[in-house]
């Protein structure tokens, strides 16, 4: 290979494999469950956990929520049969719509990342996502709204 062709290879591969795993990464699809509100407790049933993709079953790790009630979406991590997070969308940078995934929550605008408990892993944001107080019982999962 020529000099100049490997500089050429190197530089798109360099600009290229950021952008790539980016995409990759955007591509986990983010299911959003069906909830119910009622004053300020939000309901969700714990079958939102569980897809079933062709006679295959699997429990979710995440579910996002999205309702009228609030300017963002709420993620909610599920942790164990009964233990959850449930955490608020809105990077605490500049405000910008976090992107979830299993482990983290990325910001889009500034590159901000928390894990997927909350906490800042990667800043910009220097403060904690807002977390929710959650309770459950053997049917559905309760998010109580501040």
């Amino acid at each position: 290979m020529k000099r100049s062709k490997f500089i050429k290879t190197c530089l798109i591969a360099g600009v290229a494999g950021p952008t790539i795993i980016s995409m990759m990464e955007g591509c986990s699809s983010v299911y959003y469950a069906n909830v119910s509100i009622s004053g300020k407790t939000m309901t969700i049933k714990r079958s939102e956990f569980i897809e079933i993709k062709k006679e295959e079953t699997r429990q979710r790790t995440f579910i996002a929520v999205r309702n009228d009630a609030f300017p963002f979406p709420i993620c909610v991590y599920k942790f164990g049969e009964n233990e959850f997070v449930a955490l608020s969308l809105i990077c605490t940078h500049q405000g910008c719509e976090l992107n979830p995934n299993e482990y983290t929550l990325t910001c889009p605008c500034h590159g901000s990342e928390f894990s997927n408990k909350g906490n800042v892993m990667e800043g910009p944001a220097d403060k904690e996502l807002e977390e929710f107080k959650v309770t459950s019982d053997d049917q559905n999962i309760y998010v109580h709204l501040n």
